[in-house]
């Protein structure tokens, strides 16, 4: 609910990616925080300007190439049009030691959603909501899983 986010904070951190930036010696953390700043934009455009979330992703992955650096990059690439390079990314992914993570599962059900597998995507969601984790990403887990049950439902 972008309602709640502090345009003062949001102007304050993107006033500091633009200090960070005249030094010209960007590290994983000043792209990180250019992915925040460009998912911070929504509030202004009304919608996240995914090939921007995306170039960051590409700097940051020069860096840092971690499986979830690299789950975060296949969700960019499917928002920002590229479903396909989003599918063969995460194919790639050694899902062995994420099978129980959420981070991984939720990236999964999104993809599986986008690509219109519908049963994979909430079996991937029904396995995230069992797992351990805070009550607001469990909240939000059954929210995302009761709505696409519901649009499931009516699709049949």
């Amino acid at each position: 609910d972008t309602s709640l986010w502090s345009p003062a904070l949001i102007s304050v951190g993107a006033d500091l990616l633009y200090r960070a930036s005249t030094l010209r010696r960007p590290g994983p953390w000043q792209w990180r925080a250019a992915i925040h700043a460009a998912h911070a934009r929504r509030k202004v455009l009304g919608h996240t300007p995914w090939p921007e979330v995306l170039q960051a992703y590409r700097c940051l992955e020069s860096l840092d190439d971690g499986p979830m650096l690299q789950i975060n990059l296949a969700l960019a690439e499917a928002r920002a049009g590229n479903l396909g390079a989003a599918r063969e990314r995460f194919a790639r992914i050694d899902r062995a030691p994420l099978q129980h993570h959420r981070g991984f599962l939720l990236a999964e059900a999104e993809l599986a959603w986008m690509q219109g597998d519908a049963g994979r995507a909430l079996a991937a969601l029904a396995h995230a909501e069992v797992l351990p984790g805070g009550r607001a990403e469990t909240a939000f887990i059954r929210v995302k899983l009761a709505s696409w049950q519901a649009r499931r439902s009516s699709r049949e």
